[in-house]
Formats: structure tokens, sequence, C-alpha cells
């Protein structure tokens, strides 16, 4: 059901745990509200999809890294510093049960499902969005930073 969401409410409700748990990740959780967006949409699965985002971000972010999220003209973004994904794994990752690496399930948990539903809710809440690689964090290292942007 579509409700009337103040999309910056919504956030900061969001938020409270990935908090905490950045916080015990020694992970820095920059956060920028900066303009009150009010958006016709189904809340609840909204929460679910930037829920699983957020999840994702802070667990494939290591210690000392950051995640930021920002709310900017009618986008949600979110990014984070994470390893380099080679372009056949980006076509796949919001596939059912893909894991990006499966010798490190036990490390993560997870069972692949995360950005299978969150594609799932956008697309039936018919918001689109972009994932992309920004770029390398120096050049030769192997991490990146990558950013979701949901834009409604």
């Amino acid at each position: 059901m579509k409700n009337r969401v103040n999309i910056n409410q919504l956030l900061d409700e969001i938020i409270v745990p990935y908090k905490i748990i950045a916080k015990t990740k020694e992970i820095d959780f920059i956060v920028d509200l900066d303009e009150e967006i009010v958006s016709f949409t189904n809340e609840l699965l909204l929460k679910k999809a930037i829920s699983n985002i957020l999840s994702n971000a802070i667990l494939y972010t290591e210690q000392q890294k950051k995640v930021e999220l920002s709310l900017k003209k009618n986008c949600i973004i979110v990014s984070n510093e994470c390893d380099v994904l080679d372009e056949k794994t980006l076509q796949q990752i919001f596939r059912p049960f893909f894991r990006v690496d499966t010798s490190r399930s036990r490390e993560y948990g997870g069972n692949g499902l995360g950005l299978y539903i969150v594609d799932t809710i956008l697309s039936a809440l018919n918001i689109s969005y972009t994932f992309y690689r920004t770029h390398r964090i120096p050049a030769w290292n192997l991490k990146s930073i990558y950013r979701f942007k949901i834009s409604y």
C-alpha cells in the first residue's frame, strides 16, 4: 500500500542499528540528509530495500573505512569502499542466491538474497536504481568505492 512518506524520517529510523554496527566494526558511517523529501510509496517495502543496501555496505566494508548515506535531489545514495568486483560479478549480484565470494560465506553469513530482494522491491515500486564503481583508491589498490543510487 502506497502512502505519503517523509524520506528523511524514514532514513533517520533505518540508520539507528547500522550506526551501532558500524561503530562496533570501527567503520565511519557518514550521514548527510540535507534535503526534506516526501514521496508517495510503500514505506515498509522501501525500508526493507534500504536496510538491505545498508546491511551489505557495512558487511563488506573493512575496519577504518567508511560508509556514506546521503539524500540529495530525489536520490538516496549509499557509498562504501570494498574489494574490486569484476564486470561479470557486477552483472550477477542481483541474481537470487548469488554470493560474491562463496569461500567466505561463513565469515559474512547471509544467503545471497539481499540484493535480489532490493531489485525485486524497487522494481515493484517502480523506483529506478544504479549500482556502480566510482573509482579505485588508490589506483593500484584492490579496493574500490561502490555507489548504490536510488532515484525516485
